[in-house]
């Protein structure tokens, strides 16, 4: 006879028929309510049998083992149909699927809405995917070497007393030493950029190369894709003459021949083997290839690669050259600063300073450490779009929640939870931010051309900046963190009791503020006063950037034609014939269209720069000073129309053997000559490389070097007949357009030595606008970015009042019924729109006064931000904002009393 379930007697011929108390307890609490009883009945039933088989000892032994498999078993088996229960009601009427298509269908026929929450997103996502594009390309992912955390570049530094804080190149016998002696290095190698030039076919061509030693490219650790690399034979002096070339020369110059590798091809005028190509994808990075020219090449890699092979023995002690190192394993950068520095302070040269100080940067440090800062502050400015875009959509889903609040309340009184209202309202949400991504990517993909064309030519890595995979995972992973937040924000600001009260109070209000609540105005002050930041920081960078631009650089740049020639040697070790460059200057003289040319060592806004030391009169050599030092010749003045502010300036009887000359300007006597001193027959003692005492025959206007808004620099001009040079950076004035010259001058060279090669011709305009490609690129940015958070502010702005008014147009009836007019209502709703802004422009103005202060330490150049600005900045912000809401309120205006009662 078996017990009742849940039952147990108490006697039986053994004495006890109660199982342990402890595993009933155990057991009622673990099994399932439903089959509870009948459970425990049927495990007391063998309970008892086991009592009388086995005695009482073995019984309870037995129970308690069962009980210990219902702890084991039944949880997880609770779990696996808890688990298969949600499997199937993801297909169900009732679950995600039904929830997905009903969302979807939501969207569509809420066209509005989605609209305006796709734009909202495509802005905000897609000014996003563009700076991660260029943040992640130059900061994020590693440089394209192997393992690069253990590449670093070694300087020198200068004497503090020199006021240079840039590191210092290298020598030669201080590489030496190091490579020798520093066991802190797994390998290390040199380079020093030059220029080559290769046969062009009806000229000469010219293009940017490097002298490497045969350990960098392993040191680097790469492979070419065709050939070898140099070998320690290579880099002897006396070895057969070889080379390296690019990818991109040998497709384009040499149309991909697989069979250029192992023959001769002429490099400035010498046979020389190729013996490799390297791949498509190598970057060799100089710090100092940065240099601007008509083709474009910004931070230049190299086209070409030879072996040093004791090119420049005779000046092992000049500091040219720039050193990379890898870090054995476990090594630090400061532990082989250290021993580099020990072994600088033994070498029987003078060091860099009095206790050999050397510099240890990674590789990494040294490519993007300058730009780090404004990348980091665009990314900011990123950040501020992106806020104001999710308060922007807290508002529009919020108000779109608040409208659905009779729906959601007669669901819930059906019979759906509050975790699935919640679930529908977060797929709703996040099938508009898939889409708000979508967008943004397509838009970031159009966008990204053009902003490249306006990053500066320094940014490294360039060449990287794409809408790639890892872009779009960012993309669409940012935009459904935002529209997954934003939802769960505005469920908090709807809260259960809303959802609650909306059966009892249903859709409509006859009180309440326009605006929304305390936590909409919030919003909307913080849309304006993050928007208004954006706004006045473009403004600033925008006023300085024109005002920079307007700047007078002291010579006439219309109409200018620039570019370089560096003299090729007939032989080796033959004199060099400098008269080419007069034979050149005078032959454009010539040409039609053209009314001036001139030359000199260095031209304005070049990037180059040579410098001298000068003495005036009998001074001290310690009275000696460091300043611009420029060779020019007697067409450089008037090509470039500088104005001639005393005396003369140079002519044919400055030739080589006549008294030795120099024309000064206005910065030079104004900083070191004493006041009412005559400039004019003053000598100065030049030294540079060797000394020359000189006579001051003239004194010319000031003229800016490489920076508009830096200060002219006091500068010694020498003519060129009395110091040649190798380079010459000539200066051609134009009745025609500059550019329609170049074919005509590349042939006037050509007939005069086919063999000097011409380059990077570009207008003196075009110099100036690249000196300028930072500031215009940055303020561009800004801008755009400003617009974006006003267009998004001010949308928000329209939509919460535009909503708040159409859920108040009974209380809108009721005033006007009761006597209201029109302008009654227009200052109703403006004020409630208003007030909000207000409070976010006063907020906004204090942010970008403290904006402005750190955009003045990152961008060169940028003015100090006056009243007038802030006035017009928040004047016209407030003026649109005004107008945005006065929509509203004039439908609002226009409503027919009666009519809205009668509705009611």
């Amino acid at each position: 006879m078996s017990a009742a379930p849940g039952r147990h007697p108490r006697e039986t011929g053994h004495g006890e028929a109660r199982p342990p108390r402890l595993g009933e307890w155990l057991a009622a609490r673990v099994l399932p309510e439903a089959s509870r009883d009948a459970a425990l009945g049927d495990l007391h039933e063998r309970y008892l049998a086991r009592l009388r088989r086995a005695g009482p000892a073995a019984a309870r032994r037995w129970y308690l083992r069962q009980v210990l498999g219902f702890l084991a078993r039944v949880p997880f088996a609770r779990a696996r149909a808890s688990a298969s229960d949600a499997v199937r009601g993801l297909f169900t009427r009732s679950g995600l699927a039904a929830d997905v298509r009903h969302a979807a269908r939501a969207a569509v026929r809420e066209r509005g809405l989605t609209a305006a929450v796709v734009l909202v997103l495509a802005l905000a996502i897609g000014a996003a995917a563009v700076v991660f594009s260029i943040v992640s390309a130059v900061l994020l992912r590693p440089l394209p070497f192997p393992d690069p955390e253990a590449l670093v570049m070694v300087w020198d530094e200068y004497p503090d007393e020199s006021g240079i804080v840039d590191p210092k190149p290298i020598t030669l016998a201080h590489y030496e030493a190091w490579r020798g002696e520093v066991d802190r290095f797994a390998a290390s190698g040199v380079f020093e950029s030059i220029s080559a030039v290769i046969d062009a076919g009806r000229w000469s061509e010219r293009v940017d190369a490097a002298l490497v030693s045969a350990s960098l490219f392993s040191t680097l650790g790469v492979r070419p894709a065709r050939g070898r690399l140099f070998t320690e034979d290579d880099d002897r002096p006396g070895a057969p003459a070889v080379a390296i070339l690019s990818d991109e020369l040998w497709r384009f110059r040499f149309g991909g021949d697989e069979s250029l590798i192992g023959r001769a091809i002429p490099i400035d005028g010498v046979p020389t083997q190729v013996v490799g190509v390297m791949p498509p994808e190598f970057w060799f990075y100089d710090p100092y290839a940065v240099r601007r020219s008509y083709t474009g090449a910004g931070a230049s890699s190299a086209r070409l690669w030879r072996p040093m092979a004791g090119r420049f023995a005779a000046e092992r002690d000049y500091p040219r050259y720039r050193m990379v190192a890898r870090l054995r394993p476990g090594v630090t950068r400061e532990a082989a600063r250290a021993a580099v520095a020990a072994i600088e302070r033994r070498l029987p040269l003078e060091p860099s300073s009095a206790d050999g100080r050397v510099r240890v940067l990674a590789l990494e440090e040294q490519v993007a450490g300058a730009v780090r800062p404004r990348l980091l502050g665009t990314a900011g400015a990123v950040g501020l779009i992106l806020l104001v875009a999710a308060i922007n959509l807290v508002s529009l889903l919020a108000a779109r929640f608040d409208a659905r609040r009779t729906e959601l309340a007669v669901r819930a009184a059906l019979g759906a939870g509050r975790g699935r209202l919640a679930r529908a309202l977060l797929i709703h949400a996040g099938l508009l931010a898939l889409a708000g991504g979508a967008a943004g990517l397509l838009l970031a993909r159009a966008a990204t051309p053009p902003l490249l064309a306006l990053v500066p030519r320094g940014l490294p890595l360039s060449h990287r900046v794409g809408i790639d995979a890892a872009v779009i995972a960012f993309a669409l992973a940012l935009s459904l963190a935002i529209g997954l937040a934003v939802c769960l924000l505005a469920i908090v600001r709807l809260g259960p009791a809303g959802m609650a009260a909306g059966l009892a109070a249903g859709a409509r209000s006859v009180a309440g503020r326009f605006g929304g609540g305390r936590m909409t105005d919030a919003l909307i002050a913080a849309e304006v006063g993050l928007s208004l930041i954006l706004l006045i920081s473009a403004a600033v960078l925008l006023r300085s950037f024109v005002a920079t631009s307007r700047t007078d650089a002291g010579f006439d740049r219309r109409s200018v034609l620039t570019f370089q020639s560096v003299l090729m040697l007939s032989a080796p070790g033959a004199a060099p014939d400098f008269s080419f460059f007069d034979r050149l200057e005078a032959r454009i003289g010539e040409l039609p269209g053209v009314v001036s040319a001139g030359s000199a060592s260095i031209v304005p806004f070049t990037r180059w720069g040579g410098t001298a030391v000068v003495r005036i009169g009998g001074e001290a050599e310690t009275a000696a000073r460091r300043v611009s030092y420029r060779v020019v010749s007697s067409g450089y003045f008037d090509s470039l129309g500088i104005g001639r502010l005393a005396g003369r300036t140079f002519g044919a009887a400055d030739r080589p053997g006549a008294p030795l000359v120099a024309v000064v300007n206005r910065a030079f006597v104004g900083q070191y000559l004493p006041d009412g001193a005559p400039a004019i027959g003053q000598p100065l003692a030049i030294t540079r490389g060797r000394s020359d005492e000189v006579e001051i025959v003239g004194v010319v206007a000031d003229v800016k070097e490489d920076r508009l808004f830096a200060p002219a620099l006091p500068i010694v001009y020498v003519p060129l007949a009395q110091s040649p040079t190798f380079m010459r950076q000539f200066v051609v004035r134009t009745a025609a357009p500059p550019e329609r010259l170049v074919e005509s001058i590349r042939q006037a060279a050509a007939e005069l030595d086919r063999a000097q090669p011409l380059q990077d011709f570009i207008t003196l305009e075009a110099l100036i606008g690249q000196s300028l490609e930072e500031e215009r690129f940055y303020a561009v940015v800004a801008s755009a970015f400003a617009g974006i958070a006003v267009l998004l502010a001010l949308a928000g702005l329209y939509g919460v009042v535009s909503f708040a008014v159409r859920q108040r147009d009974r209380e809108v009836g009721v005033r006007m019924a009761l006597g209201a007019g029109r302008r009654a209502v227009y200052r109703l709703i403006l004020w409630s729109g208003m007030r909000p802004v207000l409070l976010g422009l006063v907020a906004g103005c204090l942010g970008a006064a403290a904006a402005a202060r750190v955009l003045r330490s990152l961008i060169h150049g940028t003015v100090a931000v006056d009243p007038v600005l802030y006035l017009a900045a928040t004047a016209a912000f407030a003026a649109v904002a005004a107008a945005a809401c006065l929509v509203p309120a004039r439908r609002a205006a226009r409503l027919d009393p009666v009519r809205i009662l009668n509705q009611a």
